[in-house]
């Protein structure tokens, strides 16, 4: 009983000193991201959020690791809801290893569709995509929803509709 007492005492000392071993931020530093458009062309890979931020890498993973680093304060990867993907399928694996939940959706895009902002938009207004967690779960390869723009950019399409 006496260790139990000691071990409450020592929580709370540490819990009143501040010693706890997480990291504290600063809300006004935490950058929340909805939409990741990633983009592959000559052996590069660009990728674009719907605030504005963007990064290139090698392969999707790099390309997102410099977007958190390039990112003022922290980007907030735990609130993407949508990645759209063009000119490559990167593995669902390499996609949750990033730090991306399984609930993610993801969608195909042919080039030139780059209006992160309106596709965030019209994506949250519309339930479908293939999640990360489908992927993983032995569907690697199954077909993603093509999104293109229809009307000089007004208004996004999902042909399976």
């Amino acid at each position: 009983m006496r260790a139990m007492g000691v071990l409450l005492l020592l929580a709370a000392l540490i819990s009143f000193l501040g010693w706890i071993p997480f990291p504290a931020r600063d809300v006004a530093e935490v950058t929340p991201v909805k939409l990741l458009c990633l983009s592959a062309e000559g052996g590069a890979v660009q990728v674009t959020s719907e605030t504005g931020l963007s990064a290139m890498g090698t392969d999707a993973a790099s390309a997102i690791r410099r977007l958190t680093e390039a990112a003022p304060g922290h980007l907030l990867l735990a609130t993407v809801d949508h990645v759209i993907v063009t000119g490559f399928r990167p593995s669902a694996r390499e996609m949750l290893a990033c730090g991306l939940r399984p609930a993610v959706k993801l969608y195909d895009a042919p080039r030139g569709v780059s209006d992160p902002p309106l596709a965030e938009e019209w994506l949250a207004a519309r339930e479908g995509g293939v999640s990360l967690g489908e992927l993983s779960d032995g569907g690697d390869r199954a077909a993603l929803p093509r999104l293109y723009l229809r009307g000089g950019g007004a208004e996004w399409e999902d042909p399976g509709e």
